[in-house]
């Protein structure tokens, strides 16, 4: 019994899922009727001779029917069979007892309803179109007398014709009856399920949540060690150039923590992407320097077996509104790629003018990308394939997170790539020409080592206290650079002792940076007017915001480094009006 059930399920497996449910009960419930009916006849006195035989007739079709549902033919085929044979059994008995004038007209009208049900309607129109030809050919054969019985009704045949007209109506509504009891429970089940979908839903959600925080948090927390390692990687460097010692050690040290760093950038811009947070900061950027700081990077990284070549247009205009560090790391991400899957041969950049666009270019003559790959290619965690992976490795992000950068710039992205022939990468974003920014209005000092101010450095972390104070230290030697570890600790020492610059981590236990910085605002002159600089590990332009509502004056990135450092506190040191001495 439960093979054959399996069989049943199976020949309906291929209807559409509102439907499964319907058109089996639907085909039982008229099968029923049909037995019903059949029984409640038979309980009436029958008027003619061939009733019974007609009725037993009806019977043997429901069963056959029923045989041939629950074994081995399809629904479609089985209703059909159904159909056609009630369509017969009914017009035999429309013929032999007065055409148009026997109350079985009724069950003819109704007979295309159960194929609406069970068929749909393209099908059930079919036999719409049968019943109605049938019942117009009635009309003259009942006319004109040509049908080979006639009977005259009479009393005797009262009860017969009352009860072809109840049942009708009472099949005709028990139907819909049954219809809708199964729509109900149809969408009943389709609003559970959604209810269970939209909790899925919910929670795939708050996980893909929990793990861009749980990634911005690893990012965040390995740009801390990094910024110690980078910023004592630079103070040796510093010591032993000054003493003339080889650099080769500390620069591979560098160039390995430079590699991580990048990594872990990687995963920030990823995930901020991702979460729709990642937002561009446009300002009037130099088309030229913007090119010669990523060509200068690849040129002097460039060896006998590859070539590196960069054109310019010249027809771009020099200035233009974007976001230059984003439109850099585009470039830097493919031309990373280009020249990591090109042992040998040839890479070219090209910037050009398309329209009221820029086009850019990275075309190499490395390995290639196969056809079946390129659709998935700007896909997060895709490789061309895995012994691509395996030879030469990466994380499968850099792309994702190009076609992520360019659809903020809303532009487009794509690629040519032919395997073991090179490959093609191009994008396209607005142009938006302007003009030169103003100049500042002072100029960076020629030399630093002769400034005389005092600097204090907050944060909680000791390491990198003590990488701050050692540049601080080697950048400006006569400098008087002092160090607490906390928010609150700051404003104790801010309220007995003088201080030119505050250079202020933003993430600390108790205070953080930003209230910090805001009780110095909210304090007496001269201290509410002191200089603030931001220290952070977050890239987010929101952060940085908020630093700047705040009341601090600058904001520096971590990992620090030496020139980065130099340049942020001269500045306002310049702008301040610090002297020299």
């Amino acid at each position: 019994m439960q093979a054959h059930i399996h069989r049943l399920l199976d020949r309906y497996r291929g209807l559409p899922a509102d439907r499964l449910l319907e058109q089996p009960v639907m085909l039982a419930f008229f099968v029923c009727i049909i037995l019903a009916n059949l029984v409640l006849f038979l309980l009436l006195s029958q008027p003619f001779a061939f009733e019974n035989a007609l009725w037993l007739a009806f019977a043997s079709v429901s069963l056959t029917g029923l045989a041939h549902t629950f074994f081995q033919w399809t629904l479609q085929r089985t209703t059909h069979l159904l159909l056609a044979q009630t369509y017969a059994l009914l017009l035999y008995s429309i013929w032999v007892t007065g055409g148009l004038f026997s109350s079985s007209t009724m069950w003819m009208m109704i007979l295309p309803v159960p194929a609406v049900y069970l068929l749909g309607w393209r099908e059930s129109l079919r036999w719409v179109v049968l019943v109605q030809l049938t019942l117009l050919a009635l009309v003259p054969l009942t006319e004109h007398g040509w049908l080979p019985v006639s009977y005259v009704y009479g009393p005797r045949h009262v009860w017969w014709s009352l009860g072809n007209h109840v049942f009708t109506a009472i099949s005709l509504l028990g139907g819909l009856m049954v219809y809708q009891r199964i729509y109900n429970h149809q969408l009943n089940e389709i609003t559970r399920r959604n209810k269970e979908l939209s909790a899925n839903r919910a929670a795939l959600l708050q996980a893909e949540s929990y793990k861009d925080q749980f990634l911005a948090s690893v990012s965040h927390e390995l740009r801390t060690p990094m910024n110690a390692i980078l910023g004592f990687n630079d103070v040796i460097r510093a010591e032993l150039q000054t003493a003339g010692h080889s650099l080769q050690t500390v620069d591979l040290v560098r160039e390995s923590t430079e590699h991580l760093l990048k990594l872990v950038n990687q995963i920030l811009d990823f995930t901020q992407i991702q979460a729709g947070r990642l937002q561009l900061q446009p300002a009037p950027t130099r088309l030229a320097d913007a090119f010669a700081e990523c060509t200068q990077t690849y040129a002097r990284q460039t060896h006998d077996p590859v070539q590196f070549h960069a054109q310019l247009d010249p027809s771009l205009p020099e200035w233009v509104m974007t976001d230059a560090k984003r439109l850099k790391e585009v470039l830097c991400h493919l031309l990373d790629n280009a020249f990591k899957f090109t042992p040998s041969g040839v890479v070219n950049l090209a910037i050009r003018k398309d329209g009221e666009r820029m086009l850019f270019e990275v075309q190499d003559s490395g390995v290639g990308i196969a056809d079946a790959q390129q659709t998935f290619i700007f896909n997060r965690f895709e490789h061309a394939d895995l012994q691509t992976h395996t030879r030469f490795g990466g994380t499968g992000l850099g792309l994702a997170i190009c076609k992520g950068l360019v659809q903020l710039f809303d532009g487009d992205i794509g690629l040519h790539s032919e395997a073991n022939v090179g490959s093609r990468f191009w994008f396209r974003i607005p142009l938006h020409p302007c003009d030169a920014p103003t100049p500042p209005s002072f100029t960076a000092p020629q030399t630093h080592h002769g400034l005389r101010f005092t600097l204090l450095l907050v944060d909680d972390n000791p390491v990198n206290l003590k990488v701050a104070e050692l540049m601080c230290k080697q950048l400006w030697p006569t400098a008087r650079v002092q160090s607490v570890n906390s928010g609150e600790a700051c404003l104790q020492w801010l309220q007995t002792h003088h201080v030119d610059l505050v250079l202020m981590d933003l993430v600390m236990p108790g205070m953080d940076g930003l209230e910090t910085t805001r009780a110095i605002r909210q304090s007496v002159a001269p201290l509410s007017d002191l200089t603030v600089i931001g220290l952070t590990a977050s890239s987010h332009p929101q952060d940085h915001a908020a630093c700047l509502q705040a009341g601090m004056n600058d904001v520096l990135l971590k990992p620090l480094g030496r020139d980065q450092l130099q340049r942020g506190v001269q500045a306002q040191l310049m702008r301040q009006g610090a002297t020299d001495a």
